[in-house]
């Protein structure tokens, strides 16, 4: 809006008034005020950018003041933009219609509609964003008034110009930075628009959202955005960044921005030379050769990195310093995006231009080579086998799409059965059937939502083992309801289909609750062997295949001897989930025995502190153990406190770490932990090598080396290669196998520790431990 700018016109004349700023009191004294707009403005818009800074004026306290004019005798005038996509201007035709001003109130207020020359040839006082080019300087009357964006250090022959025609004009752009002309300060507020404008235009062409998301099927990471230049539009989109999730380095040649990145959230990076950048009016200066260079390795490690560069350097009076060369751009990953705020002054990246959206040619193809087969291959097998099934008389398949329409018809027979009631029974139909699925979701979605509340996600793989229980259990009855509807009128593919969801939902059901009870403790983890087990599964099956035929052969013309079939296959798949869940281990490997021989050696609290203070490298390694406790804030206060003293902390997460994919993701993600130190297995396996202390934190079979044993009981089970750090600190309740059941030896190597106690406690401890270093 322009309302800034005309307090800065009414501070001029009479300071009694410079607080003006509606519109109402803006139509209130352009009624004072002859003003003229030209005609046919065209699509114009509101004011973007703006600047300020100058030295303030004394006067002297005897000083005579020379003579006002008063408002009545004024003409201010506003003209057309000449200069290319220059959009912004005081006053635009419909700019007030949001804010139910139309334009018939500007004309009604006194505003007159003429020609850009009348606007130079009768105004007193001219209004413009840019400076008046080569063609509106001869314009320019005697004694007239020009408010303006002049960059006057860069546009000395323009300035000399107006000077020459005996002109008043105000430089914008030249205003102190000081408390009283805050109401001047046009560049700051416009900056501001600008920086956060710069971040929308990346997010727009970066095409990927810029927040990071942790889900159980993994993580994606977050927009990694790096701004250059911590003044007004720096810091503005530091924070505009920030707010939309992503992770944010700023950097600045001024010592006085650290404080100002920081307190946004964002990490301040520096280069190793120490040279302070502060400027004039708090803009920065030149830097000598050596910073520069310095700089240029920084920027080059910085752009293979990260994914959005944000430039807004600016020296007053000179052209913008080139800080992203091409070679820098070369490096940066497909698809990052540089906006270049500084490109009406040179730019600060050497391929910029202005205006323009400069597209790098090194996109590679994103398709793959089989991407013609993902669509084939699926449409030709379902299709075709649709076709191959309707036309070798397996009707029931073709049937069973019509089964739908036809459930969908049977409440609304009655009312059909008579023309007098037709109307009613089409009614009914939709409101039973409507009401009957209505209610029916609602019940399970009370249920669920009940459900839901009670858990937690440490306890949503027993959850979700009990619930598959329940789809067990009501396959079972489908199974057997669908034939006993109508057992006479049955194909052979409707019941052979009946009694195999009889036997897989039974081994479901109560295969489901074993995985249940051993989940939740409830039941022991270690394998139910039981003698000759191999025969007994054999026997069932033999039997089930025998009933089936009895069942398929009976149904029709006995159905009592079927239904004597039916139940003992029921039975026998009930008994047939419980023994083949319960021969499987905790891990749901085979069962055997492994023993391993040492003694263990036991640290404590303050020496775990201490090796965590002396080391450069530390990888925390999370699992079960630390959900369980929930001890993810501690972990993440103990990890910002060792990162504050340049320590470099990264975590190890197993894909299965947890009871199910993600689960610790999740967690520390829920303690702000940031996103790029969580690293996935793959990742971070090699780095082992090169840690000084690995902290294991209620994890155990997904560190334990006896996996890369041929013939262990976890053979071939990727896990991380914890034990080769050079210190392996293990932070347990005690010495007991883990969820595989099956003990680790890493806990009585030479260079491991064991410290013992509840995850959250010990943590808590050691973060107690760290504080007191301070």
């Amino acid at each position: 809006m322009p309302w800034p700018l005309s307090r800065s016109l009414l501070a001029l004349g009479q300071g009694s008034q410079a607080g003006v700023s509606s519109p109402t009191a803006a139509r209130r004294i352009i009624s004072q005020t002859r003003a003229l707009v030209p005609r046919n403005s065209g699509q114009l818009q509101v004011v973007r950018h703006a600047s300020t800074t100058q030295s303030a004026t004394d006067t002297k306290p005897d000083a005579v003041l020379p003579a006002t004019t008063p408002y009545t005798q004024l003409t201010v005038g506003v003209p057309r933009e000449t200069f290319p996509n220059e959009r912004r201007v005081l006053i635009e035709r419909g700019a007030g219609l949001e804010a139910d001003f139309l334009d018939d109130a500007y004309i009604a207020a006194g505003a007159t509609l003429v020609d850009a020359a009348s606007v130079w040839k009768e105004s007193d006082i001219v209004l413009k964003v840019r400076a008046p080019s080569a063609a509106e300087t001869d314009l320019v009357k005697t004694n007239q008034t020009v408010l303006s964006f002049l960059q006057p250090a860069q546009n000395k022959d323009l300035v000399e110009k107006l000077a020459s025609r005996n002109a008043t004009t105000f430089a914008m752009d030249m205003v102190p930075r000081i408390s009283r002309a805050q109401v001047f300060d046009a560049l700051s507020s416009m900056a501001n628009i600008a920086g956060y404008k710069a971040v929308l235009e990346a997010s727009n062409n970066f095409g990927r959202f810029l927040t990071g998301q942790v889900t159980a099927a993994g993580k994606i990471p977050p927009c990694k955005v790096l701004v250059i230049g911590a003044g007004v539009a720096g810091l503005s989109a530091i924070a505009t960044a920030r707010r939309l999730g992503a992770i944010v380095r700023g950097f600045d040649t001024r010592p006085a921005a650290r404080e100002q990145v920081q307190s946004l959230g964002a990490e301040f990076i520096e280069v190793e030379i120490e040279e302070d950048g502060s400027g004039a009016g708090g803009y920065a200066k030149e830097m000598s050769k050596e910073f520069i260079e310095a700089e240029m390795k920084l920027f080059t490690e910085q752009a293979a990195e990260v994914d959005i560069i944000v430039t807004t350097a600016l020296i007053p009076g000179k052209p913008a310093p080139k800080l992203i060369t091409r070679s820098i751009v070369e490096v940066m990953k497909p698809g990052s995006v540089i906006v270049d705020l500084a490109a009406e002054a040179g730019g600060n990246c050497e391929v910029t231009q202005p205006g323009k959206l400069i597209t790098h040619k090194d996109v590679k193809v994103r398709l793959t080579p089989e991407y013609p087969w993902l669509y084939a291959v699926p449409a030709a097998v379902f299709g075709g086998g649709f076709l191959a099934a309707a036309s070798t008389g397996a009707a029931g398949l073709v049937q069973a799409g019509y089964l739908i329409s036809s459930v969908l018809c049977i409440g609304s027979l009655t009312g059909l059965a008579s023309q007098a009631t037709a109307r009613m029974g089409n009614m009914l139909g939709m409101l039973g059937v409507g009401t009957g699925f209505g209610a029916l979701a609602t019940l399970g979605t009370l249920a669920g939502v009940l459900i839901g509340k009670r858990i937690t996600p440490t306890d949503l793989p027993q959850t979700v083992a009990a619930l598959h229980s329940v789809v067990g259990l009501a396959a079972v009855l489908t199974s057997v309801g669908s034939v006993m509807a109508d057992v006479a009128h049955c194909s052979t593919l409707h019941l052979v289909s009946a009694y195999l969801g009889v036997l897989i939902g039974g081994i479901t059901f109560t295969g489901s609750l074993v995985a249940f009870f051993k989940l939740a403790g409830r039941m022991s983890s270690r394998p139910l062997t039981l003698p000759g087990r191999h025969i007994l599964n054999t026997g069932m099956l033999t039997a089930n295949l025998a009933t089936m035929g009895a069942f398929v052969a009976m149904a029709p013309g006995s159905p009592m001897i079927a239904a004597g079939a039916l139940a003992t296959n029921t039975v026998l798949s009930f008994i047939k989930g419980f023994t083949t869940t319960a021969a499987i281990g905790g891990a749901d490997m085979r069962p055997s025995e492994y023993k391993v021989e040492g003694t263990a050696v036991q640290t404590n609290v303050e020496e775990t502190a201490e090796a965590l203070l002396n080391a450069e490298n530390v990888i925390l390694v999370v699992g079960y153990g630390m959900a369980v406790a929930k001890a993810q804030y501690a972990i993440s206060d103990i990890t910002n406190m060792l990162r504050a003293k340049n320590i470099n902390v990264r975590f190890a997460i197993h894909p299965v770490a947890g009871r199910m994919p993600g689960q610790c993701n999740v967690l520390l993600a829920e303690a702000s932990v940031p996103y790029d130190i969580v690293l996935e297995m793959d990742e971070i396996n090699d780095d082992f090598n090169d840690t000084d202390v690995t902290l294991v934190i209620g994890a155990n079979d997904t560190v334990n080396p006896i996996a890369l044993e041929a013939g262990s009981p976890i053979a071939g089970m990727p896990v991380l290669h914890a034990w080769k750090s050079k210190q392996v600190i293990v932070m347990k309740r005690s010495l007991a196998s883990g969820y595989a059941d099956v003990p680790n030896p890493m806990f009585y190597m030479p260079g491991t520790r064991m410290l013992f106690g509840d995850a959250r406690v010990t943590c808590d401890a050691i973060k107690s431990a760290l504080e007191s270093r301070q």
